[in-house]
């Protein structure tokens, strides 16, 4: 079905990734690749995680999104709303020019770290034009990137935290962004960014 919509956009070549589109269990795994024999269908009951892109001739796309076709329970509640909490703070997050992208990692895992949970993959990577959907050398992750540039103007990066329950869900928001001059009250020693 999204791949009908986008080929109605004048520019639009091809996906950039194989969709990722996974419920219940199979949504606890990062890249669920699908398998004839463990095919499951969509349910009232399970959440749902899709994550899918696109070749564009003027970019790449790289987005993912979680829904509750029921009714989530508290504990899965909790875990959308501090995964969507990382997401706010890495877009809204104002940083010096040429920062390291290990440095913002944290702000995503904060809210889920407040409550002793994390999850296990970088919270962002850089986003290539009509290249790579993964494409380096800078990227948000609680490791450094060995020729990391520090993060500067017109970078597109994803932003999207996550939480993975082993046999059970697996929850993550993702959205691209770019690195734009800030305003910001005061001047840090260098140029302020944000998304």
């Amino acid at each position: 079905v999204l791949e009908n919509f986008r080929k109605e956009e004048a520019d639009y070549i091809g996906p950039s990734f194989h969709t990722i589109s996974s419920t219940g269990p199979h949504a606890a795994i990062t890249h669920y690749i699908p398998k004839p024999a463990s095919d499951r269908s969509l349910s009232m009951d399970e959440i749902y995680l899709c994550d899918s892109g696109a070749q564009y001739l003027d970019g790449t796309t790289d987005v993912t999104r979680t829904v509750h076709f029921g009714t989530p329970t508290e504990f899965q509640k909790n875990c959308f709303t501090r995964v969507y909490q990382g997401v706010v703070a890495i877009a809204t997050a104002k940083f010096p020019y040429g920062i390291k992208g290990n440095c913002l990692d944290s702000l995503a895992r904060k809210p889920l770290w407040d409550v002793g949970l994390d999850y296990k993959h970088g919270t962002g990577h850089g986003i290539g034009s009509y290249l790579f959907v993964h494409e380096g050398p800078m990227g948000i992750s609680w490791r450094p990137y060995p020729d990391d540039p520090g993060l500067q103007p017109n970078m597109f990066l994803s932003d999207e935290p996550g939480y993975y329950h082993e046999g059970e869900f697996g929850i993550r928001i993702e959205n691209i962004v770019q690195i734009v001059p800030a305003k910001t009250l005061y001047s840090m020693r260098s140029s302020e960014m944000n998304f």
